[in-house]
């Protein structure tokens, strides 16, 4: 047995060829509004891949310029570490003359007061040497009264051996009294000089 379809009847038949040309401007217009929407995201994709592009050109820019800065700042870092370096061993060598002179400094005031010292101990030296000197004038002084005294009395001996020779006993009763006195006082000069100057 054959199944045969029902034929629409002839009024549905014309609201479906009337429906039709809605469906295909729905369609029209969904596929236009779609072509749009498309278009508008490709456009804003399009602007958005610009804009980043724009955005990383700048980047690059800026990045470049950075390095740039960045190498010029890393040799005047380096010229001004080596000028510190360099002031640095100047520091050194200038320190290290300080303390060669501040130790020769010490050495210099150690010597003055060495040299103070020895002034000191040559002063008191010559006013010993000057003591000792009017001690050896006072000596001599003394020391030649004891010359003096013997010489006196060794001329008035000489007077009396040659009173004895002329046998001139008047002259000899008269002088002898004072050449024993005369060599007397000689003797007690001299005894005196040996118990101060001993």
């Amino acid at each position: 047995m054959s199944s045969v379809e029902p034929t629409p009847p002839i009024s549905e038949a014309r609201d479906s060829a009337s429906a039709r040309p809605w469906r295909r401007r729905l369609l029209w217009g969904g596929g236009v509004l779609a072509a749009i929407a498309l278009l508008a995201v490709a456009g804003a994709a399009s602007y958005l891949a610009y804009s980043n592009n724009e955005r990383a050109d700048r980047w690059r820019a800026r990045a470049g310029k950075l390095e740039r800065n960045a190498d010029t700042l890393n040799a005047l870092l380096v010229k001004r570490t080596r000028t510190l370096n360099a002031r640095v061993r100047q520091l050194n060598v200038m320190a290290a003359e300080v303390r060669r002179a501040r130790l020769s400094l010490t050495r210099s005031e150690g010597d003055v007061k060495t040299l103070e010292q020895r002034q000191r101990e040559l002063a008191n030296e010559k006013a010993q040497l000057e003591d000792q000197r009017g001690a050896l004038i006072e000596q001599q002084s003394s020391l030649e009264q004891v010359a003096s005294a013997y010489s006196t009395c060794k001329g008035e001996l000489e007077d009396v051996l040659s009173a004895f020779a002329d046998n001139d006993y008047g002259w000899l009763d008269a002088n002898i009294p004072t050449v024993a006195a005369d060599c007397a006082y000689a003797d007690s000069s001299f005894d005196d000089y040996l118990a101060a100057y001993r």
